[in-house]
């Protein structure tokens, strides 16, 4: 059931945007002039793309540990070691683009201010 891989990690990428976004705008990020709901916006939009990249990083590695050279991961002692592996090296790469998206675009000023001058990212 390749469909419900997916389905985890999106339910998970859910409840996880939520926690990230409260944390995020109290203790990470300088708030910028916006309200609330306008960074929350920006935020989901951003966390979207994340779980998209997070997705077809997931699966392109689902598919690249697939190939014989990568046989010895079926070994490992847990079940379905390739997808946990994938899942796992994927929300590792990802993390960095999340990051600076998140700090210049969803607490940044938004999607506005990342294509004009007036960006509101402090150094």
């Amino acid at each position: 059931m390749p469909w419900l891989y997916g389905a985890v990690i999106a339910a998970g990428a859910t409840c996880g945007m939520a926690v990230n976004f409260l944390v995020s705008r109290r203790f990470v990020f300088a708030a910028d002039q916006r309200s609330a709901p306008k960074q929350l916006a920006s935020f989901v939009a951003v966390s979207l793309t994340t779980l998209l990249l997070r997705l077809a990083v997931a699966y392109g590695l689902v598919g690249l540990f697939g190939l014989p050279l990568f046989g010895w991961i079926n070994t490992l002692p847990t079940t379905a070691p390739a997808e946990r592996l994938a899942h796992l090296a994927a929300v590792g790469l990802v993390t960095v683009y999340s990051f600076f998206a998140h700090k210049h675009i969803s607490f940044g000023g938004g999607f506005q201010a990342l294509f004009s001058n007036r960006s509101a990212v402090r150094p």
